[in-house]
């Protein structure tokens, strides 16, 4: 007998068990990894598995999918994620969506604003809003405040309880008092600046939490309040256009000195998008009625339209065709010397600055909320 049958012998009988072990695996064109399907789905995976090049799942979505059959609703999230992305899984959206629904269900609070977001964009999902809601009021009566700033908005646009605008708007401020994170104030700022279903947007209490959000050191909060310092609101301006018969109401009035400190603030804590919009201002004039006036500043504007071109988001070739043909060679070299002695400062720093208000001697930012 030849040496070389039985390494022969050996290699076909490899590629049989190979062949076999896939042949034992789950026909994936449905993936199988539905909720209803996935429990028979791993356990025809369990030798499949042994191969990782065999196995459709990553170890860490196998783990995830063991957990997600088990309730844990955490696993759900991720396993449905990982699904719906078909990221170390088949791509299987139905399959993702029907998991996350789970975790929603089960009151996980990300999951529940997925599925939000989701049908808000016109997605049909199917869920059971009631006990999505009774698991988040349970959540939210021990104090947890991703709970209650998941749970307050359907409770003032009535989806899976009574609408009662008046509590969901109770328990949002109340989640914004119990946190000390500037992000829990920030999502409570988006909301009264849109409005819902049931809770009229509100301006000014928007800007009070953003600013609440920017005194934990929101950068993105501070960023935001350069821009609502700076314009109407632009559904009274839509409003103004609707009903040009209407007698005028008191609206907000813009502070183009709040814009800027706002901008600067986020600008040393290097947000491309304040630095962007500081260089715009900083490139022409500015004013407001309450008789403040910021003159052009092209060294200034320069300096943060160099900064926040660093993303190339903003390097917008337009903002610097207005700024540098219009600057001497000695303007161009000091805003490139500024450029390469800037440092990002830290909130505490930040906070600490004194920050020089343009064209008027002596006068610095108003000190932070």
């Amino acid at each position: 007998m030849s040496v070389f049958l039985p390494r022969v012998r050996a290699v076909a009988s490899g590629m049989a068990l190979a062949a076999a072990i896939l042949l034992a695996g789950p026909a994936l064109a449905g993936s199988g990894f539905r909720p209803a399907e996935a429990e028979g789905t791993l356990i025809s995976l369990k030798y499949q598995c042994l191969i990782e090049a065999l196995c459709p799942l990553s170890a860490g979505n196998y783990e995830s999918l063991r957990g997600a059959i088990a309730g844990k609703r955490r696993d759900q999230f991720l396993i449905g994620l990982s699904l719906l992305k078909g990221d170390g899984a088949p791509l299987d959206r139905k399959a993702g969506t029907e998991w996350i629904v789970q975790a929603a269900e089960a009151g996980m609070p990300y999951a529940v604003e997925w599925v939000d977001n989701q049908m808000r964009n016109g997605a049909d999902i199917e869920i059971d809003e009631k006990k999505m809601a009774a698991a988040l009021k349970r959540q939210a009566d021990s104090g947890d405040i991703q709970s209650m700033l998941v749970l307050a908005p359907m409770m003032m646009r009535g989806r899976g309880v009574d609408q009662d605008p008046a509590a969901g708007i109770e328990m949002l401020r109340r989640a914004g008092d119990k946190s000390q994170d500037g992000e829990t104030a920030y999502k409570i700022a988006e909301l009264f600046l849109v409005g819902t279903n049931g809770m009229v947007r509100d301006h000014e209490e928007a800007m009070r939490w953003y600013a609440i959000a920017a005194s934990r050191g929101h950068v993105f909060s501070m960023a935001t309040l350069g821009g609502l310092w700076e314009n109407r609101p632009l559904a009274d301006v839509i409003d103004a256009l609707k009903n040009p018969q209407m007698s005028p109401r008191a609206t907000f009035e813009p502070d183009v000195v709040q814009s800027y400190c706002w901008r600067v603030r986020a600008s040393l804590m290097d947000s491309k998008l304040a630095q962007y919009e500081l260089a715009l201002m900083r490139s022409r004039s500015v004013s407001d009625n309450r008789g403040n006036v910021l003159q052009p500043d092209l060294v200034e504007a320069d300096v943060w339209f160099r900064l926040g071109a660093r993303d190339p988001e903003y390097d917008n070739s337009q903002l610097r065709a207005a700024i540098e043909p219009k600057m001497t060679t000695a303007q161009l070299d000091e805003a490139r010397k500024r450029v390469a002695a800037f440092h990002a400062l830290d909130f505490e720093r930040m906070k600490a600055s004194k920050i020089p208000v343009p064209g008027q001697a002596g006068r610095t930012c108003p000190p932070m909320p």
